[in-house]
């Protein structure tokens, strides 16, 4: 329970972090590209459980830039 509510912190963060990205007055895909590579290896890195890959599969398909 407590690494699925852990999972879903790190992903809400994940969101708000490529969210600012997207909407920076010089958001470049480059740029975008670099935050959300720095974003995927924090959260290889630092969350487990077994949902942490479901739920990030479900977060890439989603459009946090639209």
């Amino acid at each position: 329970m407590e690494a699925d509510i852990q999972c879903s912190n790190a992903i809400h963060s994940m969101e708000k972090r490529l969210r600012a990205a997207c909407n920076a007055s010089d958001a470049r895909v480059d740029n975008v590209a670099k935050v959300l590579d720095a974003l995927l290896t924090e959260y290889e890195k630092s969350i487990q459980g077994p949902g942490k890959w479901k739920k990030l599969a479900v977060f890439l398909q989603q459009r946090p830039c639209a």
